[in-house]
């Protein structure tokens, strides 16, 4: 039985991700006009992130593919899938399901129910009630919205979303096979018995990956350039390119060849003017209480790991060596 088609698209000017990051029409001019820059750095920081996780594990899939590591090759290929298609999600609507199997069902048929409202990305809740507050059903919006605007070709068709979604859910049971015990012998060097296996197992992981990074550039490459207010491109581009280089030369050095590196900064590259001063002033935009969650959560993280050091350092516990 095919998939029912979505609902007639909402007008753009009702789309969730207009309402959740423009600018409020409550303020006066020139608080709206800062409102606007704040909103709109912490969008495009968030995508920024997303875009360079998906470039950092699918770098890190072929380094590992190159060592023999095929398993953990198949898993940060997949890593890289996902973030890309958080970024799909998250340039059309503004958030994106948090569960890997609801992201990669909404991906494939644009199933409504696979998008967990309530577990939606947690520090965009209080924004996303206010977006929402049109008198429509929220899965009923994200739904259309989602598909009205890859419908429209805008960036992508609906019918290559379609296709990297079921890979991408394939791909996401594989991934969970691999982990399991019985499959630990997978990560020795070209093991005889798994190796054809895992060997096919890399190259599609591989593909999808690619896919993935495709869609999800060109859709970060089309907010950039004709989405985003265009008073504040040229600023967006600048910050862009300055952060690619500097993550992709200093960050990521060894695990791109210089080739590599520069042709992934090439393909990333937005002409045209780039306004460094308007820039810079984005960058410092992007420091928002939307981000108090994180430091809140690394508190708790490092809580955590002092607990596990304190659990080693036990007295009269510690194992006898083998000696």
């Amino acid at each position: 039985m095919a998939n029912p088609r979505p609902p007639t698209p909402l007008p753009s000017e009702q789309w969730p991700i207009r309402t959740i990051w423009a600018r409020p029409t409550t303020l006066d001019p020139i608080e709206a006009n800062g409102e606007e820059k704040r909103r709109v750095a912490r969008f495009w920081y968030i995508a920024f992130c997303l875009l360079i996780s998906s470039i950092h594990d699918r770098a890190t899939g072929r380094r590992l593919t190159s060592e023999g590591r095929k398993s953990w090759a198949a898993t940060s290929s997949y890593y890289s899938a996902l973030h890309c298609g958080r970024l799909l999600c998250f340039l059309t609507v503004g958030t994106y399901p948090c569960g890997h199997t609801e992201l990669a069902k909404f991906l494939s048929d644009g199933n409504r129910g696979s998008f967990n409202w309530p577990h939606a990305c947690k520090p965009f809740k209080p924004l996303l009630r206010e977006a929402f507050g049109f008198g429509h059903d929220p899965i009923s919006v994200v739904d259309s919205t989602f598909w009205g605007k890859f419908a429209h070709g805008i960036c992508c068709s609906r019918e290559q979303v379609e296709r990297f979604g079921k890979s991408l859910n394939i791909l996401r049971t594989l991934r969970e096979d691999t982990n399991y015990e019985a499959l630990l012998i997978c990560h020795q060097h070209d093991h005889p018995l798994l190796k054809a296996a895992f060997d096919r197992l890399v190259a599609a992981s591989r593909e999808v990956a690619d896919i993935g990074f495709c869609l999800a550039s060109n859709a970060y490459r089309h907010w950039l350039t004709s989405v985003a207010p265009e008073r504040l491109r040229t600023g967006l581009a600048w910050c862009h390119e300055s952060s690619l280089r500097y993550v992709l030369r200093e960050r990521f050095e060894s695990l791109l060849s210089d080739p590599e590196r520069e042709t992934l900064i090439r393909s990333l590259d937005i002409a045209g003017v780039k306004d460094e001063q308007q820039g810079r002033s984005i960058w410092d935009a992007c420091s928002h209480p939307l981000f108090d969650g994180k430091r809140k959560f690394m508190s708790a993280f490092e809580e955590k790991i002092e607990l596990l050091e304190k659990s080693l350092q036990t007295e009269g516990t510690a194992p006898v060596s083998p000696g």
